[in-house]
């Protein structure tokens, strides 16, 4: 059945871009890809997320007490915290195996100073493997 889908979707022009998203090309979630590629985001309303410079905001809702929050304290957050690298990075690794360029070695490796072989392949990518699931192509991280 998944695999009809995903012929059918091809037969539409519609690409699959991560693991359960197809869009025309050029027309891919940009929020989504940004969350995924573990970029900056700002979060603005009651309930919102935002992930900016390290540091991930849970601002306060419903609306009434977003409204309160930012009254007494002139913020609207009700959780901050800094994210450590980490936590980034394996985070990074996670959320990247999901698109399907999946995780570039080069680019995580100038973005956190390692490649993520180095950092997950006696633990994370070892089990995986052993699994059978991801694989490296081209010094790309993702599931094939």
């Amino acid at each position: 059945m998944y695999e009809l889908v995903m012929d059918e979707m091809e037969r539409h022009g519609l690409k699959q871009y991560e693991i359960s998203n197809y869009a025309k090309p050029g027309f891919e979630s940009q929020h989504n890809l940004t969350y995924w590629s573990n970029e900056d985001y700002f979060g603005f309303g009651a309930g919102a997320h935002g992930y900016v410079d390290g540091i991930r905001n849970v601002n306060a809702g419903p609306v009434k007490h977003y409204l309160e929050l930012i009254d007494q304290t002139g913020f609207p957050y009700k959780e901050t915290h800094q994210v450590t690298k980490s936590r980034a990075n394996r985070k990074e690794m996670f959320l990247g195996l999901r698109k399907i360029e999946g995780v570039k070695s080069a680019d995580f490796q100038a973005k956190y100073g390692a490649a993520p072989e180095a950092l997950f392949f006696s633990t994370v990518l070892e089990d995986l493997e052993e699994k059978k699931r991801p694989h490296c192509k081209k010094m790309t991280w993702g599931y094939v």
